[in-house]
């Protein structure tokens, strides 16, 4: 596998540490960490049913005083991470919840690449809500118009975009 933070590791390097790595499985929804745990372990995850690669505290630590380029990657992807969190505040801030989940429809289709007619979706409504900050009645209503307009599909537990041009057009 490839991920990002590991990236700047000579291959070596990341064929040691992809040795040690603690494999742990997790099923959908099923909590992680909580907020307040100790920030002792760095898990390399997905957003569904998911196995999980972890590295301890003192390993990652080690990686990032031997290997500036991970301390580059962080900083860049927590940088990324604070923009987008401005960006979803000025959203809330000023505007309505329908374009948000509308925006957060359009963000997904990004992660769950399909064949551009068909991106299945696997996030509930409620999921929906939550990501565009707004309220479950609120993004069902949103679902419902998107719906009728022959947009999407919706059936349990996934979302299903059928026209992502329509979608993004409605987004603004």
């Amino acid at each position: 596998m490839d991920w990002p933070v590991l990236a700047s590791l000579p291959p070596h390097e990341q064929r040691k540490l992809v040795a040690g790595l603690r494999r742990r499985s997790y099923h959908r929804d099923e909590v992680i960490f909580h907020q307040g745990d100790p920030a002792d372990t760095l898990h390399l995850i997905a957003l569904e049913r998911c196995e999980t690669l972890s590295l301890g505290r003192d390993e990652f630590d080690r990686l990032r005083a031997s290997y500036p380029g991970v301390d580059r990657f962080l900083v860049e992807l927590l940088s990324a991470r604070v923009e987008r969190l401005n960006n979803y505040l000025l959203e809330a801030l000023y505007v309505p919840a329908e374009k948000r989940v509308l925006r957060r429809l359009l963000r997904l289709c990004e992660l769950y690449r399909g064949d551009d007619q068909r991106i299945v979706i696997p996030v509930t409504q409620e999921m929906l809500a939550n990501l565009a900050g707004t309220t479950r009645p609120t993004a069902n209503q949103v679902l419902r118009r998107l719906v009728a307009s022959d947009i999407v599909s919706i059936s349990r537990s996934q979302i299903v975009v059928l026209d992502r041009q329509s979608l993004r057009q409605r987004a603004g």
